[in-house]
């Protein structure tokens, strides 16, 4: 430790000999480097003596977060990035797509680069679009269980006809410690390959020892149940059996508007979820093989909802769609950039320092303009963030308080 605080007073020292001497020098790349790398490692204490920074688990003044702590001084961009207890490194993540035929070699066809903090289920819709433009894009693709981000699989079978085969992540929830509840996992894969059998067969794979919850016989009554102790009181006080009661009654509502039938039995339920194209049946020489579509259709398309409701899902679909670019652009400015005032840059830049594509990085900068926090300039004049050529320079202008406000407000959301 003496060492320690000893080269951290030697850094103290070179930068005021440099502010005295060399001040033209004090905005310089090492120096900026300096100044980060002395600030994320110490502070100073209630003496105003140069302390070594820990934990705040530790009883220390707290240390940066992984996406934006300098872990070289030859490379500032470079990051610390561990993945579960054993695998760790420094640096950056390289993602690597290659054909696996099996009449032919593996070939590469497509190589993305990002900071090693970029969580890997961000990079799956640059790569689509990129194998797009190259006329590479497979049928299938298989990732691992970093890639299943669900909006993402979504995203791939709406706009490039790719279904994303791959396990999902962990369930961390303390019902499926447990082995209590129903959870995610009961539904296998991100992209469920198909099941052969008959109903009552799949019926019972998938709920795996939950079959009761909704009736526990393909032609009893349907019924919903949870336990009491899952039941959100706070928002929903008048209980659960009148809520669902409510719900129910509004979605046969529904149907009978659209024509549909009202399901009473869990075989009418199929038959429902076959009429609507959510699940497929063909009849084969090994029995009856279940499987669900690539891309499902949208509930607009299905039944008649109310504007509001419309609005609302729509918001929320453009959300899943924008909100991991708008991140992945977002984390540039502030980690890498350190939330500057503004910068003069242009998309194919920005693409190629996030790894996203240029019409994922203009979709981002359209959404951080529309939210206020940040404005498009050429020169003094505003300029349309939705239309920007992708090599023509702009001033990014940020309103870092207005972000960091927002930010807040949607994550207490």
């Amino acid at each position: 430790m003496t060492r320690i605080l000893a080269t951290g007073n030697d850094a103290v020292r070179l930068r005021e000999h440099l502010h005295r001497h060399g001040a033209d020098r004090m905005s310089g790349p090492r120096v900026q480097a300096l100044r980060q790398i002395m600030a994320q490692n110490y502070h100073r204490d209630a003496a105003g003596r140069l302390r070594w920074r820990t934990a705040e688990k530790e009883g220390g003044a707290g240390l940066p977060p992984s996406s934006r702590a300098i872990v070289s001084p030859y490379d500032t961009s470079a990051r610390y990035a561990r993945h579960g207890h054993i695998i760790s490194w420094k640096g950056f993540a390289a993602h690597l797509t290659e054909t696996c035929a099996a009449d032919g070699p593996n070939v590469i066809t497509d190589v993305a680069t990002t900071a090693a903090t970029t969580h890997d289920s961000q990079v799956l819709p640059g790569i689509h679009t990129r194998l797009a433009r190259r006329g590479l894009l497979p049928a299938e693709h298989l990732v691992d269980a970093g890639y299943t981000s669900l909006p993402h699989l979504e995203q791939a079978a709406r706009e490039h006809q790719v279904t994303v085969s791959g396990p999902l992540k962990s369930n961390p929830t303390h019902q499926h410690r447990r082995g209590e509840g129903f959870a995610r996992d009961d539904f296998g894969t991100a992209c469920q390959p198909g099941f052969t059998g008959s109903l009552d067969n799949l019926v019972h794979e998938l709920f795996d020892g939950h079959w009761d919850m909704i009736g526990g016989d393909l032609d009893g009554a349907l019924t919903f149940s949870w336990p009491d102790e899952e039941w959100d009181y706070e928002a929903a006080p008048e209980g659960r059996e009148a809520c669902e009661a409510a719900r129910w009654e509004q979605f046969s509502t529904m149907l009978t508007t659209a024509g549909f039938p009202v399901p009473t039995t869990v075989r009418d339920l199929s038959e429902l979820y076959l009429t609507w194209g959510l699940a497929r049946r063909e009849e084969t020489p090994d029995g009856t093989r279940w499987s669900m579509p690539a891309a499902l259709p949208l509930p607009g398309d299905l039944l008649p909802l109310d504007p509001e409701l419309t609005e609302r899902l729509d918001s929320i679909r453009w959300t899943m769609r924008t909100g991991p670019l708008l991140d992945t652009l977002s984390d540039h400015l502030v980690d890498d950039l350190g939330e500057p005032a503004e910068t003069l840059t242009s998309l194919d830049r920005l693409a190629a320092a996030t790894g996203q594509d240029v019409d994922d990085v203009r979709l981002a900068l359209a959404e951080l303009v529309k939210s206020g926090d940040a404005r498009v300039q050429r020169g003094e004049e505003p300029a349309d963030a939705e239309r920007p050529e992708a090599h023509r320079r702009f001033r990014l202008v940020m309103d870092w308080e207005h972000f960091h406000e927002n930010r807040i407000q949607v994550s207490r959301g």
